[in-house]
């Protein structure tokens, strides 16, 4: 950059005295062909360097020729200069510049060029130009990572199941999106928030599905209209292995993460409403009740030390393969900003009129 704060640029450099070669450098001057040759003209170039706070054994080597004399300053102190008119030629001139640089500062560097006049001189017998190189290093502490902001809102895609499109069931070929009191059906896989795009959660295709039931089909949904069994019906495009698994990907900054959600037993039997919670495919939780009047209850996983990137969070009915299996509804992850009491149960109360429970489904399932 120019004193006057325009730009430098390449100038014409075919003098057949100008011997001095830096490489990867070129000639610079105000202007491609001098335009007052006839007369003396100082020229300012300057550049302003930042170092970290943290920057030490600083090593700053300027390689400079110019026509004619010039002077080098860093932070307005004289460095080195060469007020003689031959510094064209080579060899180039070294300055060395590494006590005069500041740690935490911008370091302001200016090069000034003086052309000598030449009586009726023209662009081409009086050039004038810079020509230089500064080799700068230094060490310095990198920073901290930044740490990611918390995510307060459900990471999760559909994590209440209330998404609907008009995807088709498996078993009795209803849309998700025409489900009402007391109806259910299988689904591959679910959308997410937003209607008829990309899914939310997936099925391992050697199992039966994801049973979506609406409100009144057993229970009441602990929020909204629609809650999951995973000890699904059997049907003829999947099989028979009804004990189902529903699975998410998720993309993750890393941390520690709170894995929260609603379960609720079905049938007052022992090994009968059994679902397992993996990551990674790796077995993190396993809840199992046969306490049907104690409704829906919360649980609490702590996921921690979590790495950036790719994961799987996977739900899998694991008792008695009957049609017949626990709930889920609300499942919320969201990042840990600490003071967790980490797992745990807690019995709550969802949304709905009344519960209406029954061992059989509405339309005639199990």
């Amino acid at each position: 950059m120019l004193g006057s704060g325009s730009p430098a640029v390449a100038t014409w450099d075919e003098h057949v005295r100008w011997t001095a070669n830096i490489p990867g450098a070129q000639w610079i001057w105000s202007e491609y062909l001098v335009s007052d040759a006839g007369a003396t003209h100082e020229e300012n170039f300057n550049r302003n360097i930042d170092l970290p706070d943290s920057a030490r054994n600083v090593s700053a080597n300027l390689d400079i020729a110019a026509d004619n004399s010039y002077r080098v300053e860093l932070n307005d102190g004289l460095v080195c200069e060469d007020l003689t008119e031959h510094n064209f030629l080579d060899p180039t001139d070294e300055c060395d510049l590494s006590n005069h640089f500041e740690a935490g500062e911008t370091n302001h560097l200016n090069i000034s060029v003086t052309n000598w006049m030449q009586p009726n001189g023209n662009a081409h017998s009086n050039p004038a130009g810079l020509l230089y190189c500064l080799d700068l290093s230094y060490t310095y502490d990198c920073p901290p990572p930044p740490v990611p902001e918390c995510q307060q809102e459900n990471i999760l895609l559909n994590g209440s199941f209330e998404a609907i499109d008009d995807r088709r069931g498996l078993v009795r070929n209803k849309k998700l999106s025409s489900l009402s009191a007391g109806r259910w059906d299988i689904y591959d896989d679910l959308p997410n928030e937003d209607y008829g795009l990309d899914v939310s959660w997936y099925t391992d295709l050697n199992t039966a599905g994801i049973e979506i039931q609406y409100n009144g089909v057993v229970a009441q949904a602990f929020h909204g209209h629609h809650y999951v069994e995973l000890d699904s019906h059997r049907n003829n495009t999947n099989g028979n292995i009804t004990n189902s698994a529903m699975s998410q990907d998720l993309n993750l900054d890393g941390g520690d993460y709170i894995l929260t959600f609603q379960y609720r037993p079905r049938r007052n039997r022992n090994n009968d409403n059994t679902i397992n919670v993996l990551f990674d495919g790796i077995l993190i939780r396993s809840v199992d009740s046969n306490n049907v009047g104690a409704g829906w209850v919360e649980v609490t996983v702590r996921l921690e030390d979590v790495s950036a990137g790719n994961h799987k969070l996977t739900f899998q009915a694991a008792g008695r393969q009957n049609s017949y299996g626990g709930f889920l509804d609300q499942i919320n992850l969201n990042c840990d900003q600490g003071g967790g009491e980490g797992e745990g149960e807690g019995e709550g109360e969802g949304e709905g009129e009344g519960e209406g429970e029954g061992e059989g489904e509405g339309e005639g399932e199990g």
